[in-house]
């Protein structure tokens, strides 16, 4: 599977190469200065040899930072030479780093004569970039001598897809089967041949990879991407997650868990898991979208350096920018490597529209959306299409542009009217409090707002007070993504401007019990307690964790009784068993929790541990396993089923 883990899984590595990236090794045709550390050779030899046994990145790594001390060695034709040559290849090969493999073959592709591995992985390397003129030459270095036949079989396949005959790749897939991870990586690629038009016969493939080795990371990660594309988030999640235990420290596994996240508008969850993997190797993809994220969503800190890998320039650029700025041309424009960017990574398209329109350049930032080269894989279509036709209307006065609508079901009011009006059967007005918004300066934060993009809605906010000739989602809007992203005072004080829309006085119940000050929390929250309404509900809720926690068991109660809707809700049961608890009553609370079991995840804990207590350890193992198929990443109820099969088979015996 090795092999197949490095095709799917270093792409963002490999582009690396073909920026042309340069290699501390001479290129010069001009002899070597003798180098001035000889007579610690023997030594530096010893030292990398060592290092080099542990056939791991970490060691590798500190192995090519050795070798760089005699570079001039590497490629001579003397004993030395070799030896050094030789070293270089094995490091480069455990530690990954194609970019150094590529750099060397291209100057030197006879040193890759007698290794195959280094070979497989440079081979790998061009089908991953589409410079199969030159996998030709490589394979055809290796023809009538490879002893890795399966490998280059696999490499070949790629070929033929990246020809574009995919029939063909397709009936040579199908002609063998191969031995080990070779094979799991034949039946996966034939499982994408199919993944749209024959979902069962992907499916079928993917098992076949599974049953042969299902702990193996990448396979986890595929199902959970099968299983997204057709709907079942639950359980495509719990493989993502389960990738990511498998293999800690595979950044790529962990990018694409985040990115699972981001699909699915979790930001800060996606941040997070971004931010967990900046100190692995090859993590310069996730500081690039880490520190993105971070300008977009929520601003995050990290104590790590970035490591080496084509985008640690950008990542530099980023971290250059001051907390108000998201863009300097002058700083990019000094730097030409950096133009690159611009059309392979698509944070550099948000980051300088968020700019423009910080800068109120309105024309330059529709010119720059008319020109995105990575709107057919958008991070996010709908906010992408509100700020075209907002734009647009701002110039034109017409919403006739453009007539697309996306297929998100769960769209903001915002991007539903929009969508409206830019319908060309469309009989619909500008409503007075949407003509509002849309030409006030308030109108380009309220829409990075309603996408949840909170730090850019803040940079672009400008009124301290929301007219209430705005429709009302506004303010609050306004205020979450301050409750999130600024401190509590600030946001009391903006909320204390604007107009009391129920919505907005339940945040502030909310700000105001995450301050310490409940009093103030019950005295706003009491009002909603009877309204048959989400409002009514949360503010329910919230005082009745107020009671509870101040033990005013009695009053606790009676905000769940009061409220229809919390009452007949499972987080109204759990807070019904809850109080039971803290009262004594555990016959109560078992009860409770027993209608919940299938629907709620603290009542099967509870049941679990009230089972292992009880020594029914059988029943104690079927609730734990159910947990961990809702909860695949955690490690406490890994442990505990751990325990308590321990504990089942001692008792059995």
């Amino acid at each position: 599977m090795r092999q197949f883990a490095i095709i799917i899984s270093v792409i963002v590595i490999l582009l690396g190469a073909a920026l042309g990236v340069s290699l501390w090794i001479s290129s010069s045709s001009t002899p070597p200065a003798e180098t001035t550390l000889q007579g610690d050779e023997t030594a530096a030899i010893a030292e990398v040899e060592q290092l080099l046994q542990y056939n791991d990145i970490p060691h590798s790594v500190e192995a090519l930072e050795i070798i760089s001390r005699f570079q001039e060695q590497i490629l001579q034709p003397t004993p030395e030479g070799e030896k050094w040559t030789d070293l270089f290849l094995t490091a480069c090969v455990q530690a990954e780093n194609y970019k150094l493999l590529i750099d060397l073959y291209e100057f030197s592709p006879g040193a890759f004569a007698a290794r195959e591995d280094a070979a497989l992985m440079v081979g790998t390397a061009y089908i991953m970039m589409q410079n199969l003129d030159s996998y030709s030459e490589i394979r055809m270095l290796w023809e009538g001598k490879a002893q890795e036949k399966d490998q280059w079989f696999l490499l070949d396949a790629g070929k033929l897809i990246g020809q574009g005959k995919r029939d063909e790749a397709r009936e040579f897939l199908a002609s063998r089967t191969l031995k080990g991870d070779a094979e799991t990586g034949r039946l996966i690629r034939l499982a994408m041949f199919y993944l749209k038009e024959k979902p069962d016969i992907a499916w079928d493939y993917l098992t076949q990879a599974y049953k042969l080795n299902p702990r193996d990371a990448e396979i986890r990660s595929l199902r959970g991407k099968f299983l997204e594309t057709y709907g079942k988030m639950s359980l495509a999640r719990s493989e993502y997650l389960t990738a990511v235990a498998l293999d800690v420290d595979n950044a790529t596994l962990r990018d694409q868990l985040a990115e699972f996240y981001r699909r699915h508008n979790k930001y800060q969850l996606a941040i997070k898991t971004w931010h967990e993997g900046l100190s692995l190797p090859y993590s310069d993809n996730l500081w690039v979208k880490a520190l993105f994220w971070g300008k977009m969503i929520h601003p995050m800190k990290s104590e790590y350096q970035c490591p080496e890998g084509y985008l640690k320039n950008l990542v530099e650029y980023y971290n250059s920018l001051d907390s108000n700025t998201y863009w300097n041309d002058e700083v990019f424009k000094s730097d030409s490597a950096l133009s690159f960017y611009l059309h392979s990574e698509q944070s550099t398209f948000w980051m300088r529209l968020v700019q423009l329109l910080k800068e109120d350049n309105e024309i330059g930032a529709l010119e720059l959306i008319k020109a995105n080269p990575f709107t057919s894989s958008s991070w996010n279509r709908d906010l992408e299409l509100a700020l075209k036709r907002i734009l647009h209307y701002r110039q034109t006065g017409e919403f006739t542009f453009p007539q697309i609508i996306t297929g998100n079901e769960n769209k903001h009011a915002l991007f539903l009217a929009l969508d409206s009006l830019c319908s060309p059967n469309t009989s619909e007005e500008l409503t007075d409090d949407f003509m509002a918004l849309i030409r006030s300066d308030e109108i380009f934060a309220a829409t990075f707002a309603a996408a949840g993009w909170h730090e850019a809605a803040l940079q672009l906010h400008r009124l301290s007070v929301i007219p209430d000739t705005f429709p009302g989602w506004v303010s609050y809007s306004i205020a979450q993504a301050m409750q999130n992203n600024r401190d509590n005072l600030e946001t009391l004080a903006f909320i204390s401007l604007q107009v009391p829309t129920p919505p907005l006085k339940l945040l502030e119940g909310e700000i105001l019990i995450s301050s310490g000050n409940s009093d103030a929390a019950i005295e706003i929250l009491t009002n909603f307690v009877e309204q048959n309404s989400i409002i009514g509900y949360r503010a329910s809720w919230l005082l009745s964790m107020i009671y509870m926690e101040r033990s005013d068991f009695e009053h606790a109660k009676k905000m769940v009784d009061q409220n229809p809707r919390l009452q007949n809700s499972v987080l109204g049961k759990e807070m019904m068993a809850r109080i039971a608890l803290k009262e004594g009553d555990n016959e109560e609370a078992h009860k409770i929790y027993t209608l919940l079991e299938d629907q709620s995840s603290e009542a099967m804990s509870f049941l679990a541990r009230r089972a292992y207590a009880n020594k029914r350890f059988k029943r104690a193992r079927e609730l734990t396993e159910k947990l961990l198929k809702r909860h695949p990443a955690n490690m406490t109820l890994r442990q505990n089923l751990k325990l308590i099969i321990e504990q089942q088979e001692s008792h059995e015996n």
